[in-house]
């Protein structure tokens, strides 16, 4: 835990940018070769389950960021 604490603006840093690529890549595919091979069925479910996934991720990185960025100075400021 010590180790993480050390170095929990850089995994936040990196998670985020992995965070970003992966939406540019849901809310932007280029891929439209399978889909056109299956009809299009199978990409729509797949689609729709990765962006439930891509928002879920979204809620886990801002609760941790929340918890290890904000938490203390708004106690500090409400003086808990």
């Amino acid at each position: 835990m010590v180790t993480l604490s050390m170095y929990k603006v850089w995994i936040f840093l990196g998670s985020g940018f992995m965070l970003l690529i992966s939406g540019i890549l849901v809310y932007r595919p280029k891929g439209k070769v399978a889909c056109s091979i299956t009809g299009g069925e199978g990409c729509k479910v797949a689609g729709r389950l990765t962006k439930i996934m891509f928002w879920s991720s979204i809620i886990i990185y801002s609760t941790g960021a929340f918890f290890a960025y904000a938490l203390v100075p708004i106690m500090k400021f409400l003086g808990i």
